[in-house]
């Protein structure tokens, strides 16, 4: 049985085929280490210390590439359709100041929608109001914690005694005189 000869391998070599790997979800070194063992000929120590500076650089790229496009899909999904807070406050509140609320039916004969405005009713009014100030964070529980000006909590109150206690405490201090 003819024995293969090992083939040595470059540094850059080393690293872009340890990315192949990676990228293929072979990310165990014993398993990394049986493969290029076997096909080329380089020290373990030298192995070991590739894969592992490796294996961090292309976890970073991945996870910065991850990250970026995370945040591009939440970016794009925030202008494509959801207002802000602020944004809802302006519409609520131009409703309010104009007295009129636009509304949108579907009309079933014609088979095309219809919009219109029309008067605000004093229920509507409320509404919006209520809607403003839960946006504008109004409706939040007070603190209703005992607390010094610095934020610190105050010292429970001492203990008092009824005037029945007090003359029993008070007699029995007399008689240990």
């Amino acid at each position: 049985m003819a024995k293969t000869e090992k083939r040595t391998i470059s540094e850059p070599q080393l690293k872009l085929e340890l990315i192949k790997c990676f990228e293929k979800g072979n990310t165990d070194k014993g398993n990394l280490w049986e493969l290029f063992g076997t096909k080329y000929k380089i020290q373990k120590q030298r192995f070991y210390k590739n894969v592992n500076s490796v294996l961090l650089g292309w976890q970073e790229i991945t996870d910065k590439v991850t990250t970026e496009q995370v945040q591009a899909n939440q970016s794009e999904a925030l202008k494509s359709g959801l207002k802000t807070k602020f944004e809802w406050v302006a519409i609520l509140q131009q409703e309010l100041d104009n007295n009129t609320v636009t509304e949108t039916i579907w009309d079933f004969k014609a088979g095309e929608s219809v919009t219109y405005e029309r008067t605000m009713t004093p229920t509507e009014r409320k509404g919006h109001m209520e809607r403003i100030s839960k946006f504008m964070g109004m409706d939040a529980p007070i603190k209703s914690a005992d607390t010094n000006p610095d934020g610190s909590a105050k010292e429970a109150p001492k203990q008092t005694f009824t005037p029945d206690q007090l003359d029993k405490v008070l007699s029995e201090l007399k008689k240990k005189k």
